[in-house]
């Protein structure tokens, strides 16, 4: 969030030189691009009123211009209710993936509700073949591995399709110690988290 989005658009400013009319502009661009969801651009407007907060504190900083009283937040609605695929819907997803590496984080992501971190930043000695397992150990989010949501470790329990997909992947012979990641570009690092949800 920070280096995708806030520098991008703030990095190159004076910290007092940014206004709430341009963190209003800001968020009303990001609504009109409608990538982001509402409840995301909070968290962005709150990481904002974070930033704004410590300097004040740091640098004298006499107002907050993300300040919930200046810049309105979007509504976020709450309902509780679920929209999710059927399996059928997950492999008509995976069969038009870009690749067969897509088409298994799709699965994986869907038969086993890991985040889309936690899923750039499983390596294969966290896959558990014989136990059936996945060991949530971190997750990857900008630009740095950091500890999964929750700051603890957790197993999830692979279906014998997560467990297919992952072997199919293993045995593309290569990239597959123990170390290296599951899921990665050409030359065994991170992906591109914004470039996959594009495709």
């Amino acid at each position: 969030m920070i280096d995708g989005y806030l520098n991008h658009e703030f990095g190159d400013q004076p910290i007092d030189a940014i206004t709430p009319d341009l963190i209003d502009a800001y968020k009303e661009r990001l609504i009109a691009e409608g990538r982001l969801s509402a409840r995301v651009i909070v968290r962005h407007l709150t990481v904002l009123h974070g930033i704004f907060k410590r300097a004040a504190r740091a640098y004298g900083l006499e107002r907050n211009p993300a300040s919930a009283d200046l810049v309105e937040r979007p509504q976020v609605v709450y309902t509780g209710e679920f929209d999710t695929f059927t399996g059928e819907e997950v492999e008509l997803l995976a069969g038009a993936a870009h690749d067969d590496q897509d088409a298994a984080i799709y699965r994986v992501a869907a038969f086993t509700g890991l985040r889309q971190g936690e899923l750039m930043a499983l390596r294969w000695g966290d896959v558990d073949f014989v136990g059936g397992l996945l060991h949530v150990r971190r997750n990857y989010t900008d630009g740095r591995e950091k500890m999964p949501k929750g700051k603890r470790v957790r197993s999830v329990p692979m279906t014998p399709r997560v467990i297919d997909t992952l072997g199919r992947l293993k045995d593309r012979g290569y990239l597959a110690e123990d170390g290296d990641l599951v899921f990665c570009n050409s030359a065994g690092g991170y992906l591109d988290s914004w470039a996959l949800r594009r495709r």
